[in-house]
């Protein structure tokens, strides 16, 4: 169910972006692709909230901040808008697997204190 919500909750997010990102002539397909790109960060979030082994946590930490991290890129002193994004999904990517571990690491730890109690 949190999946769900999560989906949904940042799908309209995304339509609210595609919506006033634009300019007079209303584009559907930039709509579309904003709204896809929310209810995938949404899903991303919901799986990882709602997810029980942590190593799938991990995969989708690193999926979630690679969609996430294209976003702020456009701020990088590079030239090119793909080169942007690339850089900002891979960086992304990378923090979002760290964080996954760093959380897999954590919750291994605190089950692993709770048994020997």
């Amino acid at each position: 169910m949190r999946r769900i919500l999560w989906t949904a909750g940042l799908a309209l997010i995304g339509f609210w972006g595609g919506w006033y990102a634009q300019g007079y002539p209303l584009n559907v397909a930039i709509l579309a692709i904003f709204t896809l790109w929310g209810a995938c960060i949404g899903f991303g979030l919901g799986s990882i909230f709602s997810e029980r082994r942590s190593t799938r946590r991990v995969m989708y930490w690193a999926a979630t901040f690679g969609l996430i991290g294209p976003a702020p890129a456009f701020a990088l002193p590079l030239t090119s808008v793909a080169a942007r994004l690339l850089v900002g999904a891979l960086g992304g990517i990378v923090l979002g697997t760290l964080f996954g571990i760093l959380q897999a690491w954590v919750t291994h730890r605190t089950n692993v204190r709770e048994a020997w109690r």
